[in-house]
């Protein structure tokens, strides 16, 4: 991803966020609220949430999206996914898109886990005062993020929702997709050790991994053994760290992981 189009989904952003000033602050999820707590990359989707308000959150998103003249495109053969998607071109080449993602807290779908539809990560946990963070991200630009235990816990299903979907519908998708989706998986494995990690070279919020949260959250949903496997996987993953942090040893990222996985029931 070039750091042009890394740019202009920052700006893209901010523009949303402003947008949303006179509806109130929305909750951002994914690589841009990863980058808030490290700021090691950024992002070029943006991942967005917030209360349904009879309709209204989803309103000004279509109102945005519309102004912003972004294109609508279908993530299955029935169109039940969809997300807004919009061409980005610097000095006259286009250098890739944006994509962006929203939900309402009462979202009932896409908060389950792909590969087993009874287990869940609702996104109304994001609701609850504890459980999330307010950023001032620029003047006039504010949003909130899940607590850095929450987004950890957002960005394992996501990293799985994906593999899972590479793994049994990987050689029926575009190959653009396919692409884009493997390219997204070694994303997810770098933003947890992000996350994971517990001094960042520069922060926008401040936060830590809250052991008691986590293990309350892997029970309250069952999600514990989803959660153990995908962090027992990544404990010994060199790849995702060359992404990161190339000089970073595997023993670094053991010690961050380990006190969690005694947590995890």
């Amino acid at each position: 991803m070039s750091s042009a189009l890394i740019n202009e989904s920052y700006k893209e952003l901010i523009n949303i966020l402003k947008y949303f000033r006179h509806f109130g602050s929305p909750t951002i999820i994914g690589g841009w609220a990863v980058y808030f707590y490290n700021s090691y990359y950024g992002s070029v989707d943006i991942d967005i949430i917030g209360p349904s308000m009879r309709g209204q959150f989803n309103s000004v998103l279509d109102n945005y999206v519309r102004d912003y003249k972004y294109t609508i495109i279908k993530l299955d053969d029935f169109g039940l996914q969809t997300t807004a998607h919009k061409d980005v071109f610097h000095d006259n080449e286009k250098v890739g898109a944006i994509e962006i993602d929203a939900a309402t807290f009462e979202e009932k779908e896409s908060i389950k886990f792909h590969e087993d539809k009874n287990k869940v990560l609702p996104y109304s946990l994001c609701a609850n005062d504890r459980l999330r963070v307010e950023v001032t991200v620029e003047k006039d630009s504010f949003c909130y993020i899940p607590t850095k235990t929450l987004l950890l816990l957002y960005k394992i299903k996501a990293w799985r929702d994906r593999a899972f979907d590479i793994r049994t519908k990987g050689a029926t998708m575009l190959e653009e997709r396919l692409a884009w989706m493997q390219a997204k998986v070694a994303k997810d494995q770098s933003d947890i050790i992000a996350i994971l990690d517990p001094n960042p070279n520069k922060k926008v919020a401040d936060g830590t991994i809250d052991a008691n949260q986590l293990q309350n959250t892997c029970k309250d949903y069952a999600i514990g053994s989803l959660v153990r496997q995908s962090l027992e996987e990544l404990r010994y993953s060199s790849e995702p760290l060359k992404f990161y942090k190339p000089n970073l040893r595997l023993e670094a990222l053991e010690a961050w992981v380990k006190p969690l996985l005694k947590v995890i029931v």
